[in-house]
């Protein structure tokens, strides 16, 4: 099971218990399901990536394309893995950018492509984050 099944099949099992006891067996469909996550980042990253203007600093372009890397996995996971509650009193993040919080979080757990590659988009962001005055 790739990171993205293992962090919806955690959400499930606090969030959404009685969904999640309906599964007969919740390690193949979440091994499915972050496959199929997987695909849909994917495809959301090429389709943003689409849009990067062509007059943007080649400085730049590396944490541009991170942030649409993070854009992608933050509204794939929204959408498929970090449904809401099936209870209305839960307090869940309303915040969709906690999702990248908890994928920074698991990066150790192999779901990118390679550690260089989690590195640079993390330094990537990092820089983007700084030079826009998010981070001190």
């Amino acid at each position: 099971m790739n990171g993205y099944g293992t962090l919806t099949q955690a959400h499930w099992a606090e969030w959404l218990p009685r969904r999640y006891a309906t599964i007969k067996n919740p390690d193949e469909f979440f091994a499915i399901l972050g496959v199929e996550i997987a695909s849909q980042i994917r495809a959301v990253h090429q389709a943003i990536l689409s849009t990067e203007p062509a007059e943007l600093a080649e400085s730049d372009r590396a944490g541009w394309r991170a942030m649409a890397r993070n854009m992608a996995e933050a509204q794939v996971m929204t959408e498929m893995a970090y449904l809401p509650s099936e209870d209305p009193d839960d307090d869940l993040p309303a915040d969709p950018m906690s999702a990248l919080t908890i994928l920074a979080d698991s990066m150790e757990q192999g779901y990118r492509d390679s550690e260089e590659e989690a590195i640079a988009e993390a330094e990537a962001d990092y820089r983007w984050r700084r030079d826009r005055g998010l981070v001190t």
